[in-house]
């Protein structure tokens, strides 16, 4: 790769991010605005040795090469890899993470509970191209879903970036098919996302309904 070619990778991937950043504060002040209470989410803390499961997928990205990506990870360091490209059959594979991974990434959970991070609807503009981005958490009675696409963002960026970023790390174990990413998107004004593809992010445990749609 070159020195050119990787500027402007680093730039388009600053360039989403701050995007993202923005959404999210965005989405943020919106829901105060509308009377949401803006109360500290209370996620119960993950149990010393209490068993969780975390789910990870992308799909949806324009980028050459890419496709959907499965990672579904549990607290014992089993982690089994689904990756499906475009005209090729999926291929699953069942990897152990070192137990000092295991430890790093259940550190960030219990920093960035998934049940804090909620889904909201993009009101007045759908970012084409944005990929579906998808995290699942089950611990015991406690289980949340969260998605992230051209008509959802999350109302907690800095919490999923954390998880994301986590999840990222485990390349050199589960395979770089877990970098996949959606690449640059568009943002269009209108309001393409209709209420009704609203997604909730349904969390036993949170006792606040999820932020209405921005």
């Amino acid at each position: 790769m070159t020195s050119q070619l990787m500027l402007y990778v680093t730039s388009i991937l600053a360039i989403l991010l701050g995007i993202t950043c923005a959404e999210g504060a965005r989405a943020k002040q919106m829901t105060q605005a509308e009377g949401e209470k803006s109360s500290a989410c209370t996620a119960t803390s993950i149990a010393a040795g209490q068993p969780w499961i975390l789910e990870y997928s992308f799909g949806g990205g324009i980028m050459p090469g890419t496709g959907t990506i499965i990672l579904l990870l549990s607290s014992n360091g089993k982690a089994v890899v689904t990756v499906e490209q475009h005209k090729k059959k999926p291929t699953t594979k069942t990897v152990t993470i070192p137990q000092a991974e295991m430890k790093r990434v259940a550190k960030t959970l219990a920093k960035w509970p998934p049940e804090c991070i909620h889904t909201v609807l993009r009101k007045g503009y759908i970012a084409y191209d944005f990929g579906r981005y998808s995290i699942k958490f089950n611990s015991g009675s406690s289980s949340s879903t969260t998605l992230f696409d051209e008509c959802h963002a999350v109302d907690n960026v800095d919490g999923f970036q954390a998880i994301y970023d986590s999840i990222q790390s485990l390349a050199p174990y589960v395979g770089k098919e877990i970098t996949w990413s959606s690449g640059a998107s568009t943002s269009v004004k209108g309001d393409m996302c209709a209420p009704k593809s609203e997604a909730p992010n349904q969390s036993s445990k949170r006792t606040r309904e999820t932020p209405r749609a921005a």
